[in-house]
């Protein structure tokens, strides 16, 4: 399976390319079923809104399942998506256990109603939902695993189930390390970033002048689901004591929090004022128009702890693309995506210190700021393009329904 991330495609491809294209092309598009279940808007769901925009539909037919109605279900729809609602509990939760059988054989119901030809399920947490009903109906599924897991995820979610697993990092596929289905059912597929949306020609003056932030004020700024594995206020501590030796700093969190974690962004709020830093920290909550805020940043900061199971980090290549130095911690799949001392600083997670001298270091150096952002700019346009993602997911769609047609 590595062949896709290798460049050694399936025989068909290469000896005789014209011969599938020809099939596809002369047939209607290949209905391909997507699985979402959780609904909260954030990295996984961007990535597959991004994956639905930019499928060829000449040759694929997306339709959606998700589990409620929501900003996903009208982002989706918005597209021109067909999107149906389909209640998914979270797999094997006791109360959840009743409605399985109903939501499986739901989910059957649509690939047999739909003609689909292929179950894409985007996460991990999704996985049962797409492959049972898939093998019920014998179509094949893919899972989409977007976040570092435990070895026992692996029995659980059923993935050894699926025909293919899509990793956004080589670190999550070393999570497959010692399974014998790695080579064959496993490959890599980096996240990938719509840079006609984020880009340095998008401005950020409104946003600047809109919380008013002076034009002398250097902001740093971090773009994500508020929650404690993500380490706000590990940056907050940093930026304290930053503040105490750099007037002109502001601070901006962008993102909200779950109910699950309202408390930590409460606790947040009171943290950052015992520090008087009341008039310096901006608590934006849910924003739409992350390229424009992400373009009023002059540093972006990624603090996430190892308990994030942060797999790749999408909002760390929106940011390159536009330009902007990064400081990241070494969790995860991030030190794939941040060359170190290049396009960005890679610090050690959970240590406030080092993330207040990496980003003192962009502080205090404008010229490193610039070439940062410049070298970011250019290792998104040769591996995180969405582009690229989308191509790179095509083909593993056409190598399978090849297989299957075999």
């Amino acid at each position: 399976m590595y062949w896709l991330v290798k460049g050694n495609y399936p025989k068909t491809l290469v000896s005789n390319p014209v011969f599938l294209v020809k099939k596809i092309m002369s047939n209607k598009p290949h209905n391909i079923l997507y699985i979402q279940g959780v609904t909260r808007m954030g990295g996984s769901i961007e990535s597959l809104l991004g994956l639905l925009k930019g499928l060829d539909k000449k040759i694929f037919y997306p339709v959606v399942v998700t589990s409620k109605k929501g900003r996903f279900f009208e982002e989706s729809r918005s597209l021109g998506v067909e999107t149906e609602v389909i209640k998914m509990g979270m797999w094997r939760k006791g109360k959840s256990l009743l409605r399985i059988p109903v939501s499986v054989y739901s989910i059957q119901s649509v690939i047999k109603r739909k003609n689909i030809s292929l179950v894409h399920a985007n996460t991990l947490w999704d996985n049962p939902y797409g492959v049972i009903p898939a093998r019920l109906r014998k179509v094949p599924s893919i899972c989409h695993i977007r976040n570092t897991f435990t070895e026992d995820k692996i029995k659980k979610y059923y993935l050894s189930k699926a025909d293919r697993i899509i990793c956004v990092s080589d670190e999550i596929r070393s999570g497959f390390n010692g399974w014998k289905l790695k080579d064959e059912k496993t490959a890599t597929i980096y996240n990938g970033v719509d840079t006609k949306r984020f880009n340095d020609k998008v401005k950020g003056g409104i946003i600047r002048r809109n919380f008013n932030i002076e034009d002398r004020e250097i902001l740093i700024g971090v773009v994500g689901r508020v929650d404690r594995t993500k380490g706000q206020d590990l940056l907050i501590e940093a930026f304290a004591s930053l503040n105490k030796r750099h007037e002109n700093l502001r601070l901006m969190i962008v993102g909200e929090s779950s109910l699950r974690d309202r408390q930590y962004f409460y606790k947040l709020k009171d943290f950052s004022n015992s520090l008087n830093l009341r008039n310096k920290v901006i608590f934006t909550g849910y924003r739409k128009d992350i390229p424009e805020i992400t373009a009023a940043f002059d540093i972006a900061v990624f603090p996430s702890l190892p308990s994030s199971n942060e797999g790749f980090g999408r909002s760390i290549i929106e940011a390159m693309a536009m330009k902007k130095p990064v400081v990241a911690s070494a969790t995860g799949g991030i030190p794939e995506v941040v060359v170190d001392s290049i396009t960005g600083e890679i610090v050690p997670p959970n240590d406030s210190e080092k993330l207040a001298d990496a980003i003192e270091k962009l502080v205090i150096d404008e010229k490193r700021r610039v070439s940062m952002g410049e070298k970011g700019y250019e290792r998104v346009i040769e591996k995180f393009t969405m582009e690229r993602n989308v191509k790179e997911i095509e083909k593993l769609y056409l190598s399978l329904l090849e297989d299957k047609h075999n």
